[in-house]
């Protein structure tokens, strides 16, 4: 069965967190832009989010429903403002939200979906929640600041420059949802911990892979990588990949849920898509 398939279930979940998190606040004119935006989403970070919740042994208790919808919110917000300063018009084949729903809800968009955050995290009792949620938005807009900064100025970038932008910009919220998944699940520190580590190592990957594949357009960062590295970005990925599942088979014991997180992982590696 195609990994695709073998996720639906827990993409199916996400899509139903999303859709109870955001009827909550229905009267909002915020809600139903954000729930037309997101249809359709691949929901990868709250479905890396589950299978950790999965594999470090998570009961119901905790829900980790929250968690997830917090974290595509996040996600989705950041993809708002990647248009809407790259002033770009499409995504995903749709108009980009800015163009759909205009300037002023694309900026403030971030301000609902923090008060939303900011409710999911209050709900958990563990902190370390709210922490990681913290940790990541603030990385994420560190990261995407630093990328507006190198596109205004034109200038070529390192290889290793390049790295630490998709480490801050997508690597970091594929961190915090696996540790957040592990640290529901009541998981020790060690595995808390690594975890983070292994979401970190697949978003790393799983970037890369999608920079591979439309590598060096105009307006991509990596157009603007020093000697075009289309060689090194391949392997890097493919170290990547091998290093989060070594990490994984060391963390967590065999169960389903740990070899769609391998598959996960192994995925960033396969070229044709």
């Amino acid at each position: 069965m195609l990994l695709r398939e073998r996720l639906r279930p827990y993409v199916e979940r996400a899509d139903r967190a999303l859709s109870r998190l955001l009827s909550e606040h229905a009267s909002s004119p915020f809600a139903h832009p954000l729930m037309e935006f997101v249809s359709g989403g691949k929901r990868v970070r709250p479905v890396l989010l589950y299978l950790s919740h999965e594999a470090c042994g998570g009961g119901a208790e905790p829900d980790p429903d929250p968690a997830a919808a917090a974290v595509e919110l996040i996600h989705t917000a950041s993809l708002i403002h990647d248009d809407l300063i790259d002033g770009d018009r499409v995504r995903r084949g749709r108009l980009a939200f800015h163009v759909r729903f205009g300037t002023d809800l694309a900026v403030l968009i971030s301000d609902f979906v923090l008060s939303l955050v900011l409710d999911v995290a209050a709900g958990y009792a563990d902190p370390r929640i709210a922490r990681a949620l913290a940790r990541t938005t603030r990385v994420m807009s560190e990261g995407e600041a630093e990328e507006a900064r190198i596109r205004a100025r034109g200038e070529q970038i390192s290889f290793k420059t390049y790295l630490r932008i998709l480490e801050r910009k997508t690597a970091s919220l594929f961190s915090a949802s696996a540790e957040l998944g592990a640290i529901i699940a009541r998981a020790e520190d060690r595995v808390v911990s690594g975890m983070a580590e292994f979401g970190r190592l697949v978003g790393m990957a799983y970037q890369l892979r999608d920079d591979l594949l439309d590598f060096g357009k105009p307006g991509e960062i990596s157009a603007l990588v020093e000697a075009k590295p289309v060689g090194p970005i391949g392997a890097a990925s493919e170290d990547f990949a091998s290093r989060a599942v070594g990490l994984l088979e060391s963390l967590v014991l065999p169960s389903e849920a740990r070899d769609l997180l391998r598959e996960l992982a192994l995925y960033a590696t396969r070229w044709e898509g």
